[in-house]
């Protein structure tokens, strides 16, 4: 057991303040019996730093008209919603003390929702001269994205044994919406009356970046140890993100009766997605002068995942439709970078190192534009649907370690990659080791226009 220790000073100040109550209260104290001192089962001292950090936000922005209302509008009809949604969490724990053993766990966890919609429900009948209904971004100080940040981190040294985990993990929903919704019964149908030389705007637009990162302390760089050092991290990144623009089958468009016939027809979905995902972590042990031969290690491992899948959707149903005067345009188009990291480094020090790390992305990216009506244009039609994926993820894995007799790294592997030879007495290191694999972007696009 080791004299002040944070752990058994954190333990004997509790009980005191503990004692200072009772006392005060007329009621029993602990007695004079020693504070239990944290110790492993050999008498060792521990220091723990453990951090947790939870955030669960959740945001509705809404411009709806209700399921089965009839309204007359003599001008132009607008349903605008924006919305610049920002999260955070954050968890460090490390620890630095003299001890026997050393442990440092971060695990920070973020759980996003955010619902932004411009929606007309089924059953309505609205007449008006145009339409419009955004679902887009809020500018925020020039900055018009929805952020979500999660990052954990940890780190154990300056004892004997050192553990250090990192846990990171974000689930991001969005949904982007801008829509006129209608049903197939004659009930549930929508219509839009009265369209007489105005534009029909339909549009949503999503702006997304996203980080989640499990990594060391800088401080600590990760977990060390005289013996034994192990870090480890794991993030874990699940965005789903949808964007619609759509004028559902059954809802119907109709031109007032001797009007104008409307302009242009518009139905956009935009979507700008950033995803990062990092994973990194070490372990070293630290060989002494007054204990050169000792068996340590020092292991450092990094898993990053991510798994995602989003959709961007521009959509004309089937349905009546006026003739247009103007341009009819149908644009859906999604860009999205990827950019994943894992990393496991150790430094073996005195005697082993094992580096791992695995990284994966899997993406999974729908992007569509549709139409299901007829349609007699004035001026020119485009339906165009865009794929712009940029998509890397990287996995490095290094180790040292050297002999008892102290030879570096670099004389380790030139010894054994020279003639074969007999030692007596002499133990085997891992030479260090890399590898790394990565991704290429992908550009699609389909687009047909008259």
């Amino acid at each position: 057991e080791r004299d002040n220790d944070p752990t058994d000073a954190q333990a004997t100040g509790n009980r005191q303040v503990g004692n200072s109550r009772a006392s005060g209260a007329g009621a029993r104290t602990s007695g004079n019996t020693d504070t239990p001192s944290a110790a492993t089962s050999t008498g060792g001292s521990i220091a723990v730093a453990a951090a947790l950090s939870l955030n669960i936000p959740k945001g509705i922005v809404q411009a709806t008209i209700p399921n089965n209302r009839n309204i007359t509008v003599g001008g132009v009809t607008s349903l605008t919603t924006q919305a610049n949604h920002d999260a955070t969490t954050n968890a460090d724990a490390s620890t630095t003390q003299s001890g026997d053993w050393g442990v440092g766990v971060g695990v920070a966890i973020l759980a996003a929702d955010l619902v932004n919609e411009a929606t007309i429900g089924t059953g309505v009948t609205l007449s008006t001269d145009g339409l419009t209904l955004d679902a887009g971004m809020r500018d925020v100080a020039s900055n018009m994205q929805h952020n979500f940040t999660t990052n954990a981190t940890s780190g154990a040294g300056g004892g004997d044994n050192g553990i250090a985990g990192s846990v990171a993990i974000a689930v991001i929903d969005t949904d982007t919406r801008a829509l006129v919704q209608s049903g197939t019964s004659p009930s549930t149908i929508t219509n839009i009356n009265g369209l007489s030389g105005s534009p029909v705007t339909i549009r949503a637009t999503n702006n997304t970046t996203s980080t989640t990162e499990s990594r060391p302390n800088e401080d600590t760089s990760g977990a060390s140890g005289k013996d034994f050092g192990l870090g480890g991290s794991f993030a874990l990144a699940r965005p789903e993100l949808r964007t619609t623009a759509e004028i559902a089958s059954g809802a119907n468009l109709a031109l007032l009766s001797n009007g104008v016939n409307p302009t242009n027809l518009t139905i956009e979905a935009l979507a700008d997605i950033n995803t990062t995902v990092v994973a990194e972590n070490g372990g070293a042990n630290e060989e002494t002068d007054d204990d050169p031969d000792s068996d340590s290690i020092g292991i450092g491992a990094g898993v990053a995942l991510l798994l995602a899948n989003n959709d961007t959707r521009a959509n004309l149903g089937s349905g009546n439709s006026p003739n247009w005067s103007g341009n009819a345009t149908l644009r859906a188009r999604h860009e999205h970078t990827v950019r994943g990291t894992a990393d496991g480094n150790a430094n073996g020090g005195g005697n082993t190192g094992i580096g791992i790390s695995f990284g994966l992305n899997l993406v999974e990216d729908d992007v569509s534009a549709t139409v299901g009506r007829s349609l007699v244009v004035g001026g020119n039609f485009l339906l165009q649907s865009q794929l712009e994926l940029d998509n890397e993820m990287s996995a490095t894995a290094s180790s040292s370690g050297t002999q008892s007799s102290s030879n570096t790294p670099d004389d380790e592997a030139a010894a054994q990659t020279g003639p074969a030879r007999t030692n007596t007495g002499s133990t085997t290191t891992s030479t260090p080791g890399r590898n790394e694999s990565e991704g290429q972007a992908q550009s699609l696009q389909a687009q047909a226009s008259a």
